[in-house]
Order: C-alpha cells, then sequence, then structure tokens
C-alpha cells in the first residue's frame, strides 16, 4: 500500500484505545486528507472506513524483557523506513504516544516528513523504568521538532511548555467522542442478560480498573440501596478486581456488581445507565492519567448520562454549573447511593442537560476545526 503523499497515523496498539485517534482519522477522512493509519502491537486491529496496516508484533514475546520494548520500536522504524523507500515518503506524520514521536522523530534525520504530536499523557521521570526511561530522554526532542502540538487541556500545555521550552503552534482539544457515536439501539435486552429489572437503579464505570479508580466506595453504596446495580466495563487489574470481589461478598452485594471486562461497545452501557461514576483519587487528576478521567466524563456527557464526581476537583464547574450531575464532598458510599437516586428521579431532564452541553461546547468536531485548518493549509513534504 502507498505512503507516498498520505497522512499516516502512528499509533502503537488498536487506534480504538483512544477515541479522539478514531475520531480524528474519521475527520480527516471525510476532508480528503487520505489517511492511512499504521497500527502495531499485539492488539486486535481496530475496524474502521479508512486505510490500515496492521503489524503483529506477538514474536517480540521471546524477546528477553529488559529488550522487548526497545526491539519493537527498532523493527518498527525499520519497517517504516523500507516502506518509505519503496512507496515514496508520507505527506506528513501523526503521532499519538511516546515510542511514537520517537518514531518520527528518528525518521526526520533520513526524511523530510513532518510531524505532529499529539500528546496524550503526562509522563514524570519517576515513572519511567528500563526501555521506557531511554524514550522519556528523547522526548523533550521529540517535541520541540514537531510541527504543531495538541494537548487534551491547558494544564498539560503549560507543563510541557515549561519543561520543554515549546514554542512552536499548539492547540487544546478536549478528548470527547463524536457526538453520532451516541446514536443506535437501546440495547432493551442487556439489562434482561445481567438481571437488571426494569425498576433497578444502574451506576456505571467506564475505564481502566486499576488503584487509582476509587471503586471500593461504589462497591460499598450498594449496601444502602438493594435496587441499585454497578456496572464495571474496562480493562481490570487482577489484584484490584480481587480485592473488589472479596468487598462484594463482605457487604453481601455480589449479585449486583456486573464485571463486564473490555467492551467496544460501551454506547450499550451508556444507554441504560442512570448516572456514570467519574470518582477518582486525587493522584490520577494531576498526572498522566487525567485525560483518561476527562475522556470518560465526556463520554458520558456525549451519551446523555449524568454523572457522580467530586467537589473541589478540574469537574466540579463544570458538572455545577452546567447542572449535569452531583458533586460529593467525599467519596461516601450512602452519598453515592443518594445520588445515583437524585439522578434516577430527576428523569430525563439531567440527561437532556448532559447531551446539549457536549453537543454546544465540547462538540469534537467543532474543537478540531483550528487543527483541521491547519492540515489542510499545509503543502505536501518534498521526501528527501
Amino acid at each position: 500500500m502507498s505512503f507516498s503523499g498520505r497522512l499516516v497515523i502512528l499509533r502503537l496498539a488498536s487506534l480504538e484505545a483512544i477515541p479522539v485517534a478514531l475520531w480524528q482519522t474519521q475527520i480527516f477522512q471525510e476532508n480528503d486528507l487520505r489517511p492511512l493509519v499504521v497500527e502495531y502491537g499485539t492488539q486486535t486491529p481496530s475496524a474502521g472506513h479508512y486505510d490500515r496496516i496492521h503489524w503483529d508484533t506477538r514474536w517480540a514475546r521471546w524477546v528477553p524483557r529488559p529488550f522487548r520494548a526497545m526491539s519493537v520500536w527498532l523493527w518498527v522504524w525499520l519497517k517504516l523506513h523500507i516502506a518509505f523507500v519503496l512507496y515514496g515518503p508520507p505527506r506528513e506524520l501523526v503521532t499519538h504516544g511516546l515510542q511514537e514521536s520517537l518514531l518520527a522523530y528518528a525518521l526526520s534525520f533520513f526524511w523530510n516528513v513532518p510531524y505532529v504530536c499529539d500528546v496524550h499523557e503526562v509522563y514524570e521521570p519517576r515513572e519511567m523504568r528500563g526501555t521506557n526511561r531511554i524514550f522519556f530522554w528523547f522526548e523533550g526532542a521529540a517535541l520541540r521538532k514537531a510541527r504543531l502540538l495538541i494537548f487534551p487541556e491547558r494544564n498539560r500545555m503549560r507543563l510541557y511548555q515549561r519543561r520543554y521550552g515549546l514554542s512552536q503552534p499548539t492547540f487544546t482539544v478536549f478528548n470527547c467522542p463524536r457526538r453520532e457515536k451516541t446514536a443506535g439501539g437501546t440495547h432493551e435486552n442487556l439489562r434482561q442478560e445481567l438481571g437488571i429489572e426494569a425498576t433497578d437503579r444502574v451506576l456505571l464505570y467506564l475505564g481502566g480498573i486499576g488503584s487509582g479508580s476509587c471503586l471500593e466506595a461504589a462497591v460499598a453504596s450498594l449496601r444502602y440501596d438493594e435496587r441499585l446495580h454497578l456496572l464495571l466495563v474496562g480493562w481490570a487489574d487482577p489484584d484490584v478486581v480481587a480485592r473488589l470481589r472479596q468487598l462484594c461478598d463482605v457487604f453481601g452485594v455480589k449479585s449486583r456488581v456486573h464485571f463486564c471486562g473490555p467492551s467496544r461497545d460501551r454506547w450499550k452501557y451508556f444507554a441504560i445507565a442512570d448516572a456514570s461514576y467519574c470518582v477518582y483519587r486525587d493522584h490520577i487528576l494531576r498526572l498522566r492519567l487525567a485525560a483518561t478521567a476527562s475522556n470518560k466524563l465526556m463520554e458520558s456527557l456525549a451519551a446523555g448520562v449524568p454523572v457522580i464526581t467530586l467537589c473541589g476537583g478540574g469537574f466540579e464547574a463544570l458538572v455545577q454549573s452546567n447542572q449535569v450531575g452531583v458533586c460529593l464532598e467525599s467519596a461516601k458510599p450512602k452519598k453515592i447511593a443518594e445520588a445515583v437516586g437524585i439522578l434516577a428521579a430527576a428523569g430525563k431532564l439531567p440527561r437532556e442537560r448532559a447531551r446539549g452541553l457536549h453537543q454546544a461546547a465540547f462538540n469534537y468536531d467543532q474543537q478540531f476545526q483550528p487543527v483541521l485548518r491547519q492540515f489542510l493549509q499545509e503543502k505536501p513534504a518534498s521526501g528527501l
């Protein structure tokens, strides 16, 4: 498949793992920018109406762990270099991640191909181990050489500008789904599959089930409402899941906590939810996973599901001023159960407000327009 003159998007793992990357690709496609997605890793390739190449790296499981990430990175860099020689260089590269940014940076020494970095995560030196620490050493150089940068929010943008002395054009585009993705069936049979009665209330948690997700309080909240169910949708840390299952047994709520696992059809869970649980531990909202948290909150609003979050965080003003959920002083189980009851009793109004707020203020297509104009005005790269 020809690379020449294409807008090549690099992504470690499936593009669908980062919704904002998927929506960008769709917008590029709709505006005749001819995106070509290059995915590499062991995950299932993403589905989409665009050209894509998937390079399976399961061979790396035989490489000793200290050298595994670097061997994959070098292998992908070599394949890209050969592809550019055989099929011609692309007009531009768009990267979604640290390793991908460094691939574009390394290729720039051999090819006159500009690149754009979409910075999803903020990395701290103390978090980096092994090969990732080596990657981190070159992050600043890669970002400084990028033609333009995209950040999910201003705090992260300012932090990186101070850290690396960035001066090129920079855009902020809040991570959130495109609104049309909320359309679809009502998934009425999902309640029956999960054993949830029509009069029961549903609290949904969407995202990684890890140490920062603060789900112990959500599980405990079921003690205060016998009609309340908790849906946990997303990847899971086995140790955290084991602790949560123990809590379910202790509180006698095992039948009302549903571990649904990862799902590409998350909208069917939104369709039956009365509230979305967007409560996280404080350190999550200050470090690199803040974009993940904000993305889940935006997805909830786009789907018309009111949210439950904490006061004092970055979400408080948004939720309270627009009346799209409940802000709690602390994650007390009884207060969480009461909040779900309040939102369920309010009927359609919170849902209409949530969906309306997303459409008016956080529609991804509207936010991405300044970046899109930059791409449309840009001339193709000249190659070598």
